[in-house]
């Protein structure tokens, strides 16, 4: 129901015209210092591996790993626009490791100082816990993936010790002490679900708010998850998570995406043309591409525009010509048909809207 609260995007709709956004994803690097074996970026299923690398170098280590990283000056200039636009708020993502790129603590600030609200998905490996910009942001969520130091090893594709390292920086953050909301990112796959209870108690011992679990998203679909018994399993080991917070009374939440990413899955493509979510929350990515989500991230499907020539409110204000003709039901899957559904019942008031 969020965007509800957001009037002037759904009465501009209603005008038949596009509003700026709420919400922008913003990759400031597409570089990143570890190799997970389910990057929807990096694997060949990937749903975002089109033009991911494109003509960047790619750097020694890891897997189809380009060292493009957003300049501070555009990163900045877009982050001005953003303000100008009403945007309220920029979530730090990847494409790769935002922290990787050695101007980020300055480009958070820069959004922050002009009113907008900041998230940051991250690893962890380089989070700054004392950093008065880190503490600033509205959530942040840190992916480990695994429950114990082998499983982080074989999942991400790094050295075991940097298990050590990133759980590290979440203690020393939840003890800044950090007020916004602290979560833990678990994308389950056949390799870790196992480590799903452990992962729960280590992340509420740390001092974390929630852990998100989520699915894999490819090409592969349900088919990443085999035709056997695994999705019960995988089912049974998140049931078992938040069993154990609740016999332990804690406050600590397990947010339970997995069944919805699975449902979204074996929907497939949105069955109505038009998508009206697109325009709530646009995705930058590091090669200065607008795409249309991020599901679409680097790929000519979701592919609107290029900032690489143009400022961000030029091509805003463009922006009708730039993102039509589009048929949403050309997507292979779709994680926000139902906000695509609240999206349209605002627009467009059922029958007898007044009978509440």
């Amino acid at each position: 129901l969020k965007p509800a609260w957001h009037q002037e995007q759904i009465d501009t709709f209603r005008e038949g015209k596009i509003p700026p956004p709420v919400h922008i994803h913003m990759i400031l690097s597409d570089l990143c210092n570890q190799d997970c074996s389910f990057c929807a970026y990096r694997m060949s299923t990937g749903l975002s591996s089109e033009l991911f690398v494109g003509d960047s170098a790619r750097a020694m280590v890891g897997t189809n790993n380009p060292k493009r990283q957003m300049p501070t000056d555009k990163a900045l200039e877009i982050i001005e626009d953003c303000a100008e636009m009403g945007v309220k708020a920029i979530q730090f993502t990847g494409g790769g490791e935002p922290t990787v790129h050695p101007q980020h603590l300055e480009i958070f600030h820069r959004a922050q100082s002009l009113g907008m609200d900041t998230a940051l998905v991250t690893n962890g490996l380089k989070l700054d816990p004392t950093s008065p910009v880190i503490r600033a942001l509205k959530w942040i969520r840190v992916s480990i993936d695994a429950g114990d130091a082998e499983a982080y090893a074989r999942v991400r594709r790094v050295s075991p010790g940097q298990f050590r390292m990133v759980w590290h920086n979440v203690v020393a953050l939840a003890n800044a002490p950090y007020t916004g909301t602290l979560g833990i990112g678990f994308v389950v796959t056949p390799e870790n679900y196992h480590g799903l209870v452990e992962a729960a108690m280590r992340a509420e011992g740390a001092g974390a708010d929630n852990m998100r679990v989520g699915a894999v998203f490819s090409k592969a679909g349900l088919a990443y998850y085999g035709r056997g018994d695994l999705i019960p399993r995988i089912v049974k080991e998140i049931a078992a998570a938040k069993d154990k917070m609740a016999r332990l009374g804690s406050d600590f939440d397990v947010i339970d995406l997995f069944g919805r990413r699975l449902g979204d899955l074996e929907e497939g493509s949105p069955d109505n043309s038009e998508c009206h979510y697109q325009h709530f929350t646009i995705f930058i990515g590091g090669d200065l591409n607008v795409y249309r989500c991020c599901n679409t991230a680097y790929t000519m499907l979701g592919k609107v525009g290029s900032l690489k020539e143009q400022r961000f409110l030029d091509f805003m204000r463009g922006a009708a010509q730039a993102y039509y003709p589009f048929d949403a039901r050309g997507c292979r899957y779709c994680q926000f048909i139902g906000q695509n559904k609240a999206i349209r019942s605002l627009i467009t008031p059922p029958d007898h809207v007044n009978f509440v």
